[in-house]
């Protein structure tokens, strides 16, 4: 069964904020991380990282990544395709922690997402 878990990441201007729920491996659920669905606000040339502990598993600038529209009168859209999924393929050892993060330059900008695990 495949099972999904949301996050909310904060940015913060010149930083890295981390989403502080994780997804974490217990000895009762050990998750294998299949994926990371991703969205972030605006495009602010930040950067969205995934991280297993310390070892950073992904980072992609944020222009490559879906944008949330919500003001209807900018058209944000860019040619060429979005990424709005990153496979990752990890299976978390039990008391270990998987995190979403975005690096904000001077213009703080939000992610939110979901990861996509399954029970092992």
């Amino acid at each position: 069964m495949i099972f999904a878990q949301h996050f909310h990441v904060v940015g913060v201007a010149n930083q890295i904020a981390y989403d502080t729920e994780k997804l974490k491996s217990t000895e009762a659920e050990k998750k294998r991380l299949l994926s990371v669905r991703l969205l972030v606000d605006e495009v602010a040339d930040n950067k969205v990282q995934g991280w297993h502990e310390r070892a950073k598993v992904f980072e992609y600038p944020d222009r490559l990544i879906d944008v949330e529209d919500g003001t209807g009168t900018v058209n944000k859209a860019k040619p060429g395709a979005r990424i709005n999924e990153v496979e990752v393929g990890l299976e978390i050892p039990v008391g270990e922690a998987f995190a979403t993060a975005i690096q904000c330059g001077a213009t703080a900008t939000d992610v939110w997402g979901s990861y996509i695990y399954e029970l092992y």
